[in-house]
């Protein structure tokens, strides 16, 4: 006899033997019991799950002369030719070769005739949804009311692609992914029955690469039986699989952690060297890195791999959990990318090294440390003398016109800016002029409305009761002065340099911290109005902001 693939050999022939699929398992053999089947079932899910298998179980479970219980017996005539797929009466059809009108108008020709030797004709249709629309089309009428003796079962791994004209006559059962612990257990019961001796690393190795496919994974255990022999250990599983070492994708991990680009590069070449496809590579990335990013989540490292453990414990606090799934993330677009590229390991390479570019503010470590390294760069600046060592808050040094320009005409194009420098010493202010932070005047003695000239007078001591109130409201006052005062409404004038100013000032609570600066040192309540003082042109404004600093400064603009 030929030899016959594991897969096809391990292929359960009961339904009690059918793991992984119980809601399933358990309506069909429910209708079989009580003989309430129906005309039409469809059965979808990824492959490797059970669909085949359990349509041709449920084929002879319906035609069985020997039934136990609801499973059939495998040994009567009908069951052993069904087997043998030499039974006329049970027919498969792959839709993805016969996809056309003419191969269902033939189906439609033997759905005429009554079984021969069975009580059911059952017709398989795999990969339905591979038919053509007029196929679709032709099959729907005989769908819609197919004679008594008729059971349709069409699969698929892509359901949506099936009309629903089709899917909504049939009886839809979903088949899941096969469990972990599931395909462990079943792959055990496999290795116990071929007297193979395998460690539980390898089969986890096997569980991990068939990704929920039972199918997959028992062609996996073939492959490496082939390899190793009756002893499989995870070394001989990795090789004989072709799967990057663990210590290399951790070394590789640990190059990226670190954003160690030479080392990337040199273990990508012994990589590439040795044979390993880039697709390999970095699906071994994704996989470490999502355990790492579940681990740094749940901190519980037990429930990664065993191989990945150790590994996991030594680096899962060196990110913060964002920072893992942000990597992820790009290696996913990485993975992607790679699959159009006819370079793929320089793309691999490329994308890799641009991993360890990305920028580090979604790391609040990093950001803490870059901001500390800013206030050691200020305090090196304040011990040189480079910036004022005063606040806002604080009474304001006078500044030599003269530096301030010098300094602004070093930090500025030689070539696009020129300053010239007058001496107008007859045009400098006084220190006490506005003196916003002169000591404030008592208001103990302040009776009836006040006027513009008395608002004036006392203007410093509203400027410190709004200081005390709000400092950011203090700041914004500082280029304000009153103008106009008629016993309800106080003007203000405000410098429009900085446009943006006015607009500040004037929101609500700014306004209210006037109002109650204003009521508490004259004891009256005010309306505001700020307006802006026009200034034509911008040598003009330039002199307004430098007079309020130190010295009237012209400047030149080429």
């Amino acid at each position: 006899m030929a030899y016959l693939s594991l897969y096809r050999r391990l292929r359960p022939q009961r339904f009690d033997a059918v793991v992984g699929q119980d809601s399933t398992i358990a309506t069909l053999t429910n209708q079989i019991e009580s003989g309430r089947l129906a005309h039409a079932y469809l059965f979808t899910g990824s492959h490797g799950t059970g669909k085949t298998s359990t349509a041709k179980i449920l084929a002879r479970a319906v035609n069985c002369e020997q039934r136990d219980g609801v499973n059939p017996c495998n040994n009567c005539p009908t069951c052993r030719s069904i087997l043998n797929d030499a039974n006329i009466d049970v027919i498969e059809m792959d839709a993805a070769s016969n996809n056309g009108v003419d191969d269902i108008r033939e189906l439609r020709e033997i759905v005429k005739f009554p079984p021969s030797s069975c009580n059911y004709k059952v017709m398989i249709i795999d990969e339905v949804h591979m038919l053509s629309k007029g196929a679709f089309n032709a099959l729907l009428k005989t769908l819609e009311e197919p004679p008594q003796y008729i059971i349709f079962v069409l699969a698929t791994t892509e359901p949506h692609k099936v009309p629903t004209t089709i899917s909504s006559r049939c009886q839809h059962f979903a088949f899941k992914r096969f469990e972990d612990d599931v395909m462990l257990a079943n792959l055990r019961d496999n290795c116990q029955s071929l007297n193979i001796n395998a460690a539980d690393e390898a089969l986890e190795l096997i569980v991990k690469l068939a990704a929920g496919a039972m199918r997959d994974a028992q062609s996996l255990l073939e492959q490496s039986i082939a390899y190793g022999g009756s002893e499989l250990t995870y070394q001989v599983v990795s090789d004989a699989l072709g799967c990057t070492a663990d210590q290399s994708i951790q070394h590789l991990a640990d190059c990226i952690i670190a954003r160690d680009q030479l080392a990337i590069v040199n273990t990508l070449a012994e990589h590439y060297r040795t044979g390993k496809d880039s697709a390999v590579l970095i699906d071994a990335l994704i996989d470490l890195f999502r355990n790492g990013m579940l681990t740094a989540l749940s901190g519980d490292v037990d429930s990664a791999a065993p191989n990945q453990r150790q590994w996991l414990k030594t680096v899962v606090d060196k990110l913060t959990a964002y920072r893992w799934q942000t990597i992820l993330n790009k290696l996913l677009a990485l993975a992607q990318s790679i699959k159009y590229q006819s370079h793929d390991h320089l793309a691999l390479e490329l994308g890799l090294l641009e991993l360890c570019n990305m920028q580090q503010t979604d790391d609040n470590t990093a950001l803490a440390a870059r901001l500390a390294e800013l206030e050691a760069t200020v305090q090196t600046l304040l011990q040189k003398n480079t910036l004022p060592k005063t606040s806002f808050l604080d009474k304001p040094e006078r500044v030599p016109a003269d530096n301030i320009v010098t300094d602004l005409a070093e930090q500025l194009p030689q070539n696009d800016i020129t300053f010239s420098i007058e001496d107008n010493s007859q045009q400098r202010i006084t220190e006490a002029q506005f003196d916003v932070t002169a000591e404030p005047v008592t208001t103990s003695n302040l009776t009836g409305s006040p006027d513009l000239a008395t608002i004036k007078a006392q203007w410093p001591s509203l400027m410190s009761e709004i200081k005390n109130i709000l400092p950011t409201t203090f700041a914004l006052m500082k280029k304000v002065e009153p103008i106009d005062y008629d016993g309800t409404k106080l003007v203000l004038k405000i410098d429009d340099t900085v446009k943006v100013l006015r607009l500040t000032i004037l929101q609500d609570n700014h306004i209210a911290n006037i109002k109650q600066a204003f009521h508490k040192i004259f004891n009256s309540a005010v309306a505001i109005n700020v307006v802006e003082d026009a200034i034509e042109d911008r040598e003009s404004a330039l002199r307004a902001y430098f007079k309020g600093v130190a010295a009237d400064a012209d400047i030149i603009i080429k």
